[in-house]
Formats: C-alpha cells, sequence, structure tokens
C-alpha cells in the first residue's frame, strides 16, 4: 500500500492516541490534521487526512464511554460512534392503503433520490395522459387493472408491474377497485399533460 497510516503519522509528527489519552489529544490531532491535510499522500494515492480520519473515528470513544455531563466535544464522538442518522420509519402497505382518501387521489408513502412513492386506489377509468418527461412504474399491491394504450391493452393482477415509458399515452383501468403504488419522478401529475377534475396538485401523505 505504500506509506501505511504509521509512515504517515511518522512524517506529521503526531503521537499514537488510545482512550484512555483522552479527548484533549484527539483535538490536538484534529487541529493538526485540517493544517496539513493536503500535503502529504500516500504512494497509493491515500491523503493523509483520510487515513488518519479513519483512525479517529476508530479510536473515538465508545458510546457506552460518553456519559450525560461529558464535554460537547464528548458528544461529537458520540455522534461519530453512533451514527447521527435517525432510523427510517417500516411503513405497511395494507394499513397504509387504509388511509388513503378518495379514488385516483394518490397519497405520498415515501421519497428517495427525487423519486416519490405514491399509493393510489382506483376503480372506473382514468383520464388519457400521457407524461412527456417522466418514466411511470405501475405495482399492483391488490384486485386487478388493466392499462390501455392507443394500440394494445395490459392486463395487471396482484404483484405485477409495468413501466410506462415518457411520452406514451396511456389510461388505467380497474373494473373493481384496486390498490395500486406508483414510483416516478416528484412533480409529476398524475394526469400528465391533461388538466381534469381529477388532477392533484396537492399530493397527501401517508
Amino acid at each position: 500500500m505504500g506509506l501505511g497510516l504509521r509512515a504517515s503519522r511518522h512524517l506529521l509528527n503526531l503521537p499514537d492516541v488510545n482512550r484512555q489519552d483522552g479527548l484533549a489529544a484527539l483535538d490536538v490531532e484534529s487541529v493538526r490534521l485540517q493544517a496539513l491535510r493536503p500535503a502529504v499522500t500516500d504512494v497509493a494515492g491515500h491523503s493523509a487526512g483520510a487515513l488518519l480520519d479513519r483512525a479517529l473515528v476508530a479510536r473515538a470513544p465508545s458510546a457506552a464511554q460518553c456519559q450525560i455531563g461529558e464535554s460537547p466535544h464528548a458528544a461529537k464522538t458520540t455522534l461519530i460512534s453512533r451514527g447521527a442518522m435517525t432510523a427510517p420509519r417500516v411503513l405497511n402497505l395494507p394499513e397504509a392503503f387504509s388511509r388513503v382518501e378518495g379514488l385516483w387521489r394518490p397519497h405520498v408513502a415515501g421519497a428517495l433520490n427525487g423519486q416519490l412513492v405514491k399509493l393510489a386506489r382506483i376503480k372506473g377509468e382514468f383520464d388519457w395522459h400521457s407524461h412527456a418527461a417522466e418514466d411511470e412504474l405501475f405495482l399492483v399491491v391488490k384486485g386487478r387493472m388493466r392499462l390501455e394504450f392507443r394500440d394494445q391493452v395490459r392486463e395487471m393482477g396482484e404483484g405485477d408491474m409495468c413501466v410506462v415509458p415518457r411520452g406514451v399515452e396511456h389510461r388505467p383501468v380497474a373494473e373493481e377497485e384496486c390498490h395500486i403504488l406508483l414510483f416516478e419522478p416528484a412533480g409529476t401529475v398524475n394526469t400528465g399533460d391533461v388538466v381534469s377534475e381529477r388532477t392533484v396538485a396537492d399530493l397527501p401523505s401517508v
């Protein structure tokens, strides 16, 4: 690997730090690290800053060692050791569909990477429409539906999925109430290029 962590530490003249040395030593290393970060790189292209960052995280006190009443720095190391992310929720789809109000009215169930996961209860015929810039994924969770295109039809049952390409005119139809999951970019309007009484501009959430 070329100059390893020990060699990089030697070049920067930084002492080894262990948990017993206390948090002050970690502060000293952090200051030196910020000042010298651009200066040293090992032959594999790994910066000394990156190597020492990993070392500092590895040497940070465990969550059990960070007790109430410790310094703000101790609280910071607690976040490093535990991770600052809140645990994501688990959504039960049957229960979520029970909170979807009205037919043909998508509700937002989740968001990721600029996309929205939507739930909708449908029955009857929807408007013919297309989405000029967005592909649209349909997943049947409960019941049956069909996707009508101008030149063909796709029948769908529970567990079936279909991606409608952007620009393709289509119409969802369900003889009986059907529960569907939609996955599409945020900002996608349910009626696409058509404005009607079924257009939902302000999406509710479940």
